[in-house]
């Protein structure tokens, strides 16, 4: 399996000569906060759950046999400036049919262990701790696109009546499956390719919606983040600015639920003319 750490544009693979992972990473055992209240009867209510910060070890070494000291100092340097304490890190695990990452903070720089049994003229003992203030972790991003258009452009061409495609019309409706173990935030992008009056999109098992009152001219775009980060935005050319004011008041940030979920996207005029996408990243409590 791959194990790839990326703290901005920066990246390292601890999986490929010359660093190596020295045991499996443990993502297990996520702890919670179980919050009650006190009761008239034996125990106790359950009021919510919380669940905690989590702490990774990364334990690997650098292969440094027949290598220079300058050289060896050049992979030292590649694990500081990647691991640094004062950026966010990424951790990716990437197999054949497998993807996966988790995120988080440097608790310290690399620690490179001392003593023959950790550093001599075949390797060089590392540790990495990172702290993870989001103790998810995450699948790979998934994108569902609503009335897409079908292609209709073919071989041969008959140049009395040629159609490129058409919009769908039974995409106004989108199942939407989340197979983690919990609720995950959504990001959504309405973009309108003609006058769009007051977009809006659904959830129709919960009830719970996102409606703007505004109109979106051809190529305006809105985009909309339900996760830790809440973002609203609408996005004009290259000109992208916070867009709260028009959220409608029954809207809520929502969630996507664990299972089938089934949205509708509507607009009070011409919602034909509006393209909607959903992105979203299934949470995993443990590997």
């Amino acid at each position: 399996m791959k194990v790839t750490l990326t703290s901005g544009t920066d990246r390292v693979l601890l999986t490929q000569h010359p660093f190596q992972l020295s045991q499996k990473v443990n993502l297990s055992g996520l702890s919670a906060n179980i919050i009650t209240s006190d009761a008239n009867t034996d125990g106790a209510n359950f009021l919510r759950s919380n669940f905690q910060t989590r702490d990774v070890d990364l334990e690997g070494y650098i292969r440094v046999s027949g290598m220079k000291d300058s050289i060896i100092q050049k992979h030292r340097d590649t694990l500081y400036r990647v691991f640094n304490p004062k950026n966010k890190v990424i951790v990716e695990f990437e197999d054949e049919n497998i993807y996966y990452q988790i995120e988080g903070y440097p608790v310290s720089f690399p620690v490179f262990e001392s003593g023959f049994q950790n550093s001599n003229h075949s390797f060089q003992r590392f540790l990495l701790q990172l702290h993870c203030t989001d103790p998810f972790i995450y699948k790979a991003k998934k994108y569902i696109v609503f009335a897409d258009v079908v292609p209709k452009f073919s071989f041969p061409l008959q140049f009395n009546s040629v159609v490129f495609g058409e919009k769908s019309t039974s995409g106004l409706i989108e199942t939407v499956y989340n197979s983690g173990v919990m609720e995950c935030p959504l990001e959504i992008k309405m973009k309108a390719t003609n006058t769009v009056v007051n977009p809006s999109l659904l959830n129709v098992y919960s009830g719970e919606q996102i409606k703007f009152n505004t109109t979106l001219l051809p190529g305006e775009e809105l985009y909309i983040n339900t996760g830790r980060k809440k973002e609203i935005s609408k996005i004009t050319g290259n000109i992208k600015e916070p867009f709260y004011y028009a959220l409608d008041l029954s809207s809520e940030m929502m969630n996507l639920r664990v299972g089938d979920n089934v949205f509708r996207f509507a607009a009070d005029e011409n919602e034909e003319y509006l393209l909607v996408e959903i992105s979203y990243r299934e949470r995993l409590g443990g590997i």
